[in-house]
Order: structure tokens, then sequence, then C-alpha cells
């Protein structure tokens, strides 16, 4: 499950909680999105930021995606 740093807008008050989604970590502390600074600290297998679509490239040089 990713690990977020949520850091409440108004007080400044910063938690890391573990949460599927990093509006779920907001509700978990009580608190709307909206007052949240939500920082992903710790990717989970499903959540990988540096995956990047796979394409096979065209004799033009540019990428297609399959």
């Amino acid at each position: 499950m990713p690990l977020y740093q949520v850091t409440n807008r108004i007080t400044k008050d910063a938690y890391e909680v573990e949460a599927p989604f990093a509006q779920d970590a907001c509700e978990r502390l009580g608190w709307m999105i909206g007052d949240c600074h939500v920082k992903l600290l710790k990717e989970s297998p499903f959540s990988r930021l540096t995956a990047r679509p796979q394409g096979v490239e065209a004799g033009d040089g540019n990428v297609q995606n399959r």
C-alpha cells in the first residue's frame, strides 16, 4: 500500500499515512482533500510512477502505442 506524507495546509500538522489513494489518506486523518498537501513517499507495486507506456518505434522514429 502506498505511504503518503499528509500536511494540513492550515495547521501545518504533518503525518505519514498508508492508504490506497491520497484522498483516503486525508480522510483517515479527518481532513478534506482540499485542506491537505499530499506527497507520495513510498510506491506500492500498483503505483509505479516511473513506468512508461510501452510502444513500438515506427520507421520514422515516432513511438506508437500498442
